[in-house]
């Protein structure tokens, strides 16, 4: 992840955190995957056209995300 003023590193982590929480709901007993994914900022550039991206929050199923049906 980059290190830029604007960036807070531990923010995507806390709002991992909230996700999780909220996704539960009243079934705390119940797991709930979620995956963080990051790239370096050169593959960003030559993969995307766009500089949006520092992190994807993945909140699939794992069955999903072995096949590679991301949404």
């Amino acid at each position: 992840m980059s290190d830029h003023p604007n960036n807070d590193f531990n923010n995507p982590f806390q709002l991992s955190v909230d996700y999780e929480k909220k996704t539960r709901g009243k079934k705390m007993d119940e797991f709930v995957p979620f995956y963080i994914v990051g790239f370096a900022w050169f593959i960003q550039q030559e993969v995307f056209s766009f500089k949006v991206c520092s992190l994807f929050l993945l909140c699939l199923l794992p069955h999903v995300a072995i096949l590679g049906n991301m949404p």
